[in-house]
């Protein structure tokens, strides 16, 4: 499944890092949709692990992968001669990705808790109850990012990248995936596997038009 928005908004057909990061925002958006349409459901446990599963190779593959490899491409154009609006857009986006990092481990902190509090954590107050909450908020803010990138920074990526940023990024790539060699990747591997088993739990979807 692919967001109409990010049909609508992705970069021009080209080959290379810059394609690469596109279709990874195609992934990021197949979890962030599976997860919309599980969140009024979190008190049944069929939907929790599924939401979980998604949100592990989520936060995952955006911090072994997707964040660093982005957050190098951006200090790279901010070499080039940026506008004060531009250079925003480039700090706007590096603190989304800290800020996405602090709400998944929010969620899983709280999934940890739920698990060792002796009622199930099932009070007014308690951690199920405030995972729900967090779940929320690492959702909400996930959408927010994946908005804003496709609508501020890839246009900005689409100007400012030239034909040797695109030699320096295939790099930088390279280089990073290098460091990932082995476990974290088959990790990935097979969180994605999880979450995509997962993508077929039963249920209805959320109204698109209530959020």
């Amino acid at each position: 499944m692919t967001s109409a928005i990010a049909a609508e908004s992705a970069l021009p057909a080209q080959s290379g890092p810059i394609a690469s990061l596109v279709l990874e925002h195609e992934r990021l958006v197949e979890g962030l949709e599976a997860m919309e349409a599980l969140l009024d459901r979190l008190d049944e446990a069929p939907a929790l692990a599924a939401f979980l599963a998604h949100l592990e190779f989520i936060h995952d593959f955006c911090e072994l992968l997707h964040f660093p490899f982005e957050d190098a491409v951006l200090e790279l154009i901010l070499e080039a001669g940026l506008t004060p609006t531009e250079r925003r857009v480039v700090f706007v986006n590096l603190a989304q990705h800290q800020q996405i990092y602090v709400d998944a481990v929010a969620v899983l902190q709280l999934r940890c808790r739920s698990r060792c509090e002796p009622d199930g954590g099932s009070s007014a107050d308690g951690p199920d109850v405030q995972l729900t909450a967090a779940a929320q908020t690492y959702v909400r803010g996930l959408r927010l990012h994946v908005a804003f990138e496709q609508r501020h920074l890839q246009p900005l990526l689409r100007r400012q990248v030239r034909a040797c940023d695109q030699q320096r990024m295939e790099s930088i790539l390279e280089a990073l995936l290098g460091t990932l060699a082995g476990k974290p990747l088959e990790r990935l591997a097979v969180l994605d596997a999880s979450s995509r088993a997962h993508a077929g739990v039963p249920g209805r979807r959320p109204d698109q038009s209530a959020r």
